[in-house]
């Protein structure tokens, strides 16, 4: 989840590479609905990547407080340019398994996924 169409798209051509099929929102409440929707399918969400601050919406701090309230098992990475966010400080605090600086290169989002996922 992103407000930026380049960090969203970046990111889709990243996860692509790296073999996963992806779904993304450019709003909080967009998040929230497409995990919903896909929660107890047969491919459910692996993982969420949400941007902790989205400027005069639902950031992915609150995502994450709603998605933790639908699924306690949600694994949510905090991808934030602003290395000085509480959540990039201490993300576990706030439901986060994990945290990624932007713009990040396909090493360092494989190496996170694979820390908080336990898988390569």
């Amino acid at each position: 989840m992103d407000d930026k169409d380049f960090v969203r798209d970046v990111a889709r051509q990243l996860l692509h590479s790296m073999g996963y099929t992806v779904d993304f929102a450019a709003s909080g409440s967009e998040a929230i609905q497409k995990y919903r929707e896909v929660l107890g399918s047969p491919v459910p969400h692996a993982f969420v990547i949400p941007d902790p601050t989205i400027p005069g919406g639902l950031g992915g701090k609150q995502v994450v407080q709603e998605l933790l309230k639908l699924d306690p098992q949600v694994v949510a990475i905090a991808a934030s340019g602003y290395s000085e966010d509480p959540v990039m400080t201490d993300p576990l605090e706030f439901g986060f398994k994990g945290r990624i600086r932007k713009l990040f290169t396909k090493d360092e989002l494989g190496e996170e996924l694979e820390r908080v996922t336990n898988r390569k």
